[in-house]
């Protein structure tokens, strides 16, 4: 079977198999094995059903992630061992050689996959496909009755897509996720004739009222995308019902992305308040029309955190006519996510019942990984230091770190460093996170982190190396603190990273303007600590030298201005001396043979004179 770059390797969905058990038996584990105050609240009978319920769900989702392993090519088997999977429904269009939009990590879990096969792939769910897909479906055809080429970003497991394409529209369904991908190339394609069997709730432990809601089982997928596809062109003409194309939307379809051209109609479910850049997105999308193109949407406006513009609806409706848009439609529409109502406490509208959860005492296991991260994050606000409680809440953020978006670990990190309580665990866990999701953090997400490290004195190479293999290219994103900080940071835990060294010398000269005192300070101060040698650091000391001589009387002012230059002095030594003049441990030694260095005030005058062009070099900054 062919390697495709957007599929995950068997290696990787064993590893998120092993993730999503791990949390499912962290949330289970005190009702598996509880204490004897907690045996004897709940009787052996309670406790012996919940623990056979718990293994018959566990282990019948892991039949189901092997069933989609064993679909994968096996690596091990050669370059040559090459099999083109069929693809009778969903057929998956190249980008070309060297192209690469995908994110560099992959986007939703498990869980969500469970949730998504229970919504667009079972028969418990087909109300989502009425409320939700059909109103979507309905407009569309009203709008572009004769048909016509439909993209569908964020499709997910490709349900609406395939709804759309068996109304006669040729469609293209796009998705950044590669587990998602993974999951729908094997469920539309090639799912077992029989269906396949899987507790998509078994990992959710809130609002049930029994065993028959969480542990819920059904087959997917149903109904059969085949049947589906039968009515669609593609099988029409004996090909694939619809086209899936792999990577992030912006990059892919943006003018100049590969997947950019004119469609007829674009659909979006559930899509548009997940991008954090709004302006971006309209931007693609209205690049994507032609004219008297449509655009369908259906869903809330429930804007992520990280969002620049949370819209409301009137705002969305006067940016598009801006554009040139005419709304013929505008409908409040009674949506269904997927259970149907009432199959689960929160689906009820019973005051009674949520007042009285909302008093309920609260443990970690009781709070989403977002609220979670926001609890954390206050305690770093108001300074709280209660350590039982606090090992007791970060030890299940380590267990559910995969879950934290990326504002949530830079925040709990960093709220970490402001009361100083090192968590090893918590922090080895958002370590092992983080490298695979850089590019979903801010810079000031990414500076934050690496300052809370710095501050707590905790260095995970793995971590400090990948985001400085990561940084250079954004650095002009980062404002002067962020900068800053991230050296210093680095300094702190004694990591040093030639590439990270030499970008940020030659970027940080061209920004001094921006800097204040504290941050001139702390950067010279860090790029001494990290024992800058390479000759090509020269521009930067030399560039820093001038710019400082002419802050000297805001250094003084502000008391830094001995500390930076000292450390003026130790980044100007390095640079003076010969290459391998100076063996590894001697700089002690060195610095007590050479000319005893000038004071302060001398070093301030010889660095104003140096400034103003005097051709005398301070003899610090001889040959």
């Amino acid at each position: 079977m062919a390697f495709e770059s957007w599929r995950m390797t068997r290696a990787e969905l064993r590893e998120i198999l092993n993730k999503y058990e791990k949390a499912v038996e962290d949330d289970a584990y005190n009702l598996l094995q509880p204490s004897a105050a907690e045996r004897e609240l709940l009787g052996d009978d309670l406790l012996r059903r919940r623990a056979q319920a718990v293994k018959k769900a566990r282990d019948q989702n892991r039949r189901f992630v092997e069933a989609v392993i064993e679909d994968l090519p096996d690596l091990c088997a050669g370059p040559d061992a090459v099999l083109v999977p069929e693809r009778p429904v969903a057929e998956v269009r190249s980008l070309g050689a060297g192209v690469t939009t995908l994110p560099s990590s992959s986007y939703g879990s498990l869980a969500s996959v469970c949730l998504h096969c229970l919504r667009d792939w079972s028969t418990n769910c087909e109300h989502v496909s009425r409320t939700t897909y059909g109103p979507a479906v309905a407009e569309l055809k009203a709008l572009l009755p004769e048909g016509g080429e439909v993209l569908v970003p964020g499709a997910g497991l490709g349900r609406l897509a395939l709804d759309l394409a068996a109304e006669g529209y040729r469609v293209e369904a796009n998705d950044a996720s590669r587990i998602f991908l993974t999951v729908a190339d094997f469920l539309l394609n090639r799912a077992p004739a029989a269906g396949l069997q899987l507790f998509p709730l078994a990992h959710v432990f809130s609002e049930n009222w029994g065993h028959a809601q969480q542990y819920l089982e059904i087959s997917v997928p149903g109904p059969r995308p085949e049947a589906l596809a039968a009515a669609s062109l593609g099988a029409k003409a004996g090909g694939p019902a619809i086209t899936l194309v792999p990577g992030d939307f912006v990059k892919t379809y943006e003018v100049g992305g590969p997947g950019h051209r004119k469609f007829n109609a674009i659909v979006t479910c559930f899509f548009m308040d997940t991008p954090a850049d709004v302006e971006e997105l309209f931007r693609v999308l209205d690049n994507l029309l032609e004219v008297g193109g449509v655009w369908v949407n259906i869903g809330p406006l429930n804007w992520r955190k990280e969002a620049r513009l949370k819209l409301c609806w009137e705002e969305v409706v006067a940016i598009w006519e801006r554009k040139g848009y005419e709304f013929t439609c505008q409908k409040r529409a009674d949506c269904d996510y997927h259970l149907p109502r009432g199959e689960k406490m929160y689906t009820v509208d019973d005051a009674t019942n949520r007042l009285a959860r909302a008093v309920q005492k609260l443990g970690p296991e009781d709070f989403p990984a977002r609220e979670l991260a926001n609890m954390l994050y206050a305690w770093g606000i108001s300074k709280f230091q209660n350590p039982k409680m606090m090992n007791q809440f970060l030890d299940n953020a380590a267990r559910r770190a995969f879950a934290f978006d990326a504002q949530g670990m830079a925040n709990a990190v960093y709220s970490l460093g402001v009361i100083g309580f090192k968590h090893e665990n918590f922090l080895n866990a958002v370590s092992e996170e983080m490298q695979g999701r850089l590019r979903e953090f801010k810079t000031q997400e990414l500076a934050n982190t690496v300052y809370a490290l710095g501050k707590l004195k905790f260095r995970s190479d793995d971590l400090l190396g990948a985001i400085c293999d990561y940084v250079p290219d954004r650095l002009p994103e980062f404002n002067a603190q962020e900068l800053s900080n991230t050296v210093l940071a680095l300094s702190q835990v004694g990591f040093k990273h030639d590439g990270f060294l030499t970008a940020a010398a030659e970027h940080i000269p061209r920004r001094l303007k921006e800097f204040n005192t504290q941050n001139i300070a702390n950067t010279i101060y860090a790029m001494g600590a990290l024992g800058v040698t390479d000759a090509t650091h020269a521009p930067f000391v030399v560039a820093v030298s001038g710019y400082v001589a002419t802050r000297l009387p805001e250094l003084h002012k502000e008391k830094l201005v001995n500390n930076v230059l000292d450390s003026l002095k130790v980044l100007q030594r390095r640079m003076a001396r010969k290459p391998g003049s100076l063996q590894p441990g001697e700089e002690e030694k060195e610095g007590r043979t050479r000319r005893p260095p000038p004071t302060s005030s001398q070093h301030a005058a010889r660095l104003l004179s140096r400034h103003r062009g005097d051709a005398k070099r301070a003899p610090w900054m001889s040959k």
